[in-house]
């Protein structure tokens, strides 16, 4: 038999956390014990070596050090917005025009194939047939279907990625191609046609013979993506690019200002006509 009382000890010892009881805890966090259950001493796994104030202060430092370093990086993604700039004043002469197509929220910008010179587009050998070209830019992952959902979304904003051009062959009217989507009809002289070639042409990425790197199938019959130089993120996305494209092709717009497709079409209609409204736009 066991003597009397020690299974009152035994039963102590549990309640006090295994250890043996003793006096009471006089040690604090700082010399790395707290006062257990009964009171006495418990070590701790870690032992604090900042005093509170300083603790205090280093959280709040640091709260201010993480501000100062987000805002740092939403600079250095605005210094990075490496789209082509080609702009130019317009003029009255307007001989054709291109079209600003609302895709969801991508808008693209569809050019007549016999205004562009047969040497501006490293892909016109591809698309002999078409009447005009629609020309629409994006995250490459993101755009052609490889990378999608929240992950995806998050990669195309969040650091600069890869970027494609999507290109559409029309074989009749732009109307009749996108005939559920809003169109704007932008008005262009020889100039500004010219300074829009040039821009969509630096959106390509070319290798040494100078032929545009094929990336997927498109989206529309005989439609492709081509690999783009330009790199991608929340400040420089696909409706940032469709802005400066209207801004070389002579329109008065502020393409950093245009986040969203429906600034994009807001900022068309400064300088060009709304001719269809899609169903669902």
């Amino acid at each position: 038999m066991r003597p009397p009382g020690e299974r009152e000890r035994n039963a102590g010892a549990t309640e006090n956390g295994g250890q043996q009881p003793g006096r009471q805890c006089t040690h604090g966090p700082e010399r790395g014990h707290r006062a257990g259950p009964s009171g006495t001493c418990v070590a701790l796994l870690y032992r604090p070596f900042l005093k509170p104030s300083i603790r205090l202060a280093v959280a709040r430092w640091g709260r201010r050090i993480v501000v100062f370093l987000l805002a740092g990086w939403g600079l250095l993604l605005l210094t990075r917005c490496h789209l082509p700039r080609q702009a130019v004043r317009p003029t009255p002469d307007s001989t054709s025009a291109v079209y600003v197509v609302r895709h969801g929220w991508h808008a693209g910008i569809a050019v007549r194939r016999a205004d562009v010179p047969d040497t501006a587009w490293p892909i016109l050998g591809d698309f002999p047939a078409a009447r005009y070209l629609e020309i629409g830019w994006g995250e490459a992952g993101y755009y052609t279907g490889r990378s999608r959902g929240v992950w995806g979304t998050v990669r195309a904003g969040a650091w600069p990625t890869r970027s494609v051009l999507h290109v559409v062959p029309v074989p009749e009217g732009v109307l009749d191609l996108f005939s559920a989507h809003t169109v704007v009809r932008v008005p262009v002289g020889p100039d500004e046609l010219d300074a829009l070639t040039t821009f969509v042409a630096e959106s390509f990425a070319v290798d040494s013979t100078g032929r545009a790197s094929f990336v997927a199938p498109g989206y529309y019959v005989n439609s492709r993506f081509y690999a783009s130089p330009l790199p991608y993120h929340v400040f420089n996305n696909c409706n940032h690019w469709a802005a400066a494209a209207l801004e070389a092709a002579g329109c008065a717009v502020w393409p950093r200002g245009a986040f969203t497709v429906g600034q994009v079409i807001e900022q068309a209609q400064t300088c060009g006509t709304l001719v269809q409204r899609g169903a669902s736009d």
